[in-house]
């Protein structure tokens, strides 16, 4: 958060799949979008922390700019920011980003259970849940395909991810590790 743009810039990703066939650079969110558009990809964005007014207006303005606001999902713990972004889309554009909650038994800051959570996002009005495997289970995927809640899952290793892929048609996404 205190790095400067340019030294965000100078920045390359050492380390993951492929990373010292393409050294890449960190892309800002302008890039990911782009990147997004041009191969028609659902862009996810992972709200981490509560975001200012100025972010808020930033997201949501780079998103209707971008073609990508009623394609982006935001996907967090934090109803604040996602509900921010939401919120000054459709006051601005009439249209607004999914909001997904993450759903896992370790980290969940309000003591609910994984269905309790995945509960939770329904009555507030949360398009879905990403669900961790550890907190995955049958009674979720029952309950996400009868209340039709787009149901994402995470922290699969890739040759998981595949097989889920393979077999559960309904996942919107897997996310690997």
């Amino acid at each position: 958060a205190s790095m400067t743009p340019a030294a965000i810039d100078s920045l390359r990703i050492i380390d993951g799949t492929n990373a010292e066939k393409y050294h890449q650079k960190i892309c800002t969110l302008a890039e990911f979008l782009d990147v997004c558009r041009k191969y028609g990809a659902v862009p996810y964005l992972d709200t981490k922390i509560d975001f200012s007014d100025q972010a808020v207006q930033m997201i949501a303005d780079m998103l209707a700019e971008r073609g990508q606001l009623k394609k982006c999902r935001l996907v967090g713990y934090r109803d604040t920011s996602m509900r921010a972004i939401q919120e000054y889309a459709y006051n601005t554009y009439g249209a607004y980003p999914s909001i997904i909650l993450n759903v896992n038994v370790k980290t969940n800051p309000d003591g609910r259970t994984a269905i309790q959570q995945v509960k939770y996002a329904r009555s507030m009005g949360y398009q879905g849940v990403s669900v961790n495997k550890n907190a995955m289970s049958k009674q979720i995927d029952t309950y996400c395909r009868d209340k039709k809640l787009e149901l994402n899952l995470w922290s699969y290793k890739e040759s998981e991810k595949n097989r889920l892929m393979d077999q559960l048609k309904t996942f919107k996404s897997v996310y690997t590790d």
